[in-house]
């Protein structure tokens, strides 16, 4: 009985590992085709995820047939559904800009109307002009 159980544990893990695959390749800008740093891929509907690095290169191991989100602040959101591929090159194209960005004391970005306190507003003058002491 002990060994059915084993043998039968030993299949349903292979089974699964087999479901899944590595993915890899590159997120460029739609653009200047530069590559882009700090991309955001998650695997929707799962916490499965990777990041960008300086290359633009990313792997990741996904099931078969999972859809890919990238994200990135400033561009448009891409979704690549994953098939036989083991190589997903993507291009983002820049999307809306932000009006304005709530950033807390915790460093936490929050939409303005959603705190319970008030709100100083610095324009981007404010950080080119030098205060003097």
């Amino acid at each position: 009985m002990k060994r059915i159980l084993l043998f039968l544990f030993f299949v349903a893990t292979c089974a699964y590992a087999m479901a899944q695959q590595q993915i890899r390749g590159i997120v460029t800008n739609s653009e200047d085709g530069q590559p882009m740093i700090g991309v955001t891929i998650l695997e929707r509907g799962t916490t499965n995820g990777t990041v960008t690095d300086f290359d633009g290169t990313y792997e990741l191991t996904v099931q078969s047939g999972a859809i890919l989100e990238f994200s990135y602040t400033g561009f448009s959101t891409s979704e690549v559904t994953v098939a036989d591929q083991s190589e997903i090159n993507v291009q983002l194209s820049p999307g809306v800009s932000l009006d304005e960005v709530v950033v807390t004391a915790l460093g936490i970005e929050r939409d303005e109307k959603a705190l319970a306190y008030s709100v100083t507003e610095v324009g981007g003058e404010s950080f080119q002009e030098a205060r003097e002491v």
